[in-house]
């Protein structure tokens, strides 16, 4: 039997992976947290989340669909776009 995963255990390995990556509380991040203007990632953070969510979630992300290119735009993802982008995934 397949196991459909939820949003709620995607936003959890999400925040998790980015408290991690970013050094950042888990207790500071919520779904409308901006990943660029408040958890004050960079262009390699984006990078290296990419490759965290991967492994997490054993998917293959294509170059310019979760971060870098993305809708919204780097500069305006916030944690509930990622965890959208991964439910959507892994649906």
């Amino acid at each position: 039997m397949i196991h459909r995963v939820q949003e709620s255990e995607i936003y959890q390995v999400v925040t998790t992976e980015i408290s991690s990556a970013l050094k950042v509380d888990e207790a500071n991040i919520d779904p409308e947290s901006f990943l660029i203007g408040d958890l004050g990632a960079e262009s390699l953070d984006l990078v290296d989340l990419t490759f965290r969510m991967e492994k997490a979630f054993d998917i293959e992300i294509p170059e310019g669909q979760l971060f870098e290119g993305s809708d919204p735009p780097p500069e305006n993802l916030k944690i509930k776009d990622v965890v959208a982008y991964l439910s959507q995934r892994l649906a």
